[in-house]
């Protein structure tokens, strides 16, 4: 077996779906004399009737990614369900938004703002839920711990340091 043979990702290891493979690699055989330069993006796109900026597009995929760039994302498999939010949020952001939701009646918005400022990490209000729901703290067992006075609406000013 040739060394350089042995390096080569195999696309079909990557590919589960047949249908998918062969897409990819007849993308790479309208490629292919585009990338020999036998002909230009042009003149191939006259030669074979697929749109020209299509073609451009996969030269782009093709030189960025390999042959893993010419598949067709929307026909792979997806994994199913949400993903754990452990994956999301480190533990110790999900313990200081816990801290936060139990001493401060702030809204999942505004948790979620907080962490956006001061950790970077792009999560939203439902992220925000998800964290409080994984660690058994619904808006009603915070609305019992304020009080029924106040019931998210009156906000203490609060300096939060990041």
């Amino acid at each position: 077996m040739p060394l350089a043979s042995a390096r080569a990702p195999q696309l079909d290891l990557f590919v589960s779906n047949s249908s998918a493979y062969q897409a990819a690699l007849a993308r790479y055989e309208a490629l292919r004399p585009v990338l020999k330069g036998e002909r230009s993006l042009r003149q191939q796109s006259d030669h074979t009737g697929i749109n020209y900026w299509r073609l451009w597009r996969d030269v782009r995929r093709f030189q960025r990614e390999g042959l893993l760039g010419l598949l067709d994302q929307r026909t792979l498999p997806h994994p199913r369900g949400k993903s754990p939010i452990e994956a999301l949020l480190p533990n110790a952001i999900q313990q200081q938004i816990i801290r936060l939701a139990i001493a401060h009646p702030f809204t999942f918005r505004e948790l979620a703002q907080i962490v956006r400022d001061c950790y970077h990490v792009p999560v939203d209000y439902r992220g925000i839920r998800r964290v409080l729901e994984s660690h058994h703290l619904s808006r009603d067992t915070l609305q019992l711990h304020y009080g029924p006075a106040c019931a998210f609406k009156q906000k203490p000013t609060v300096l939060i340091f990041c």
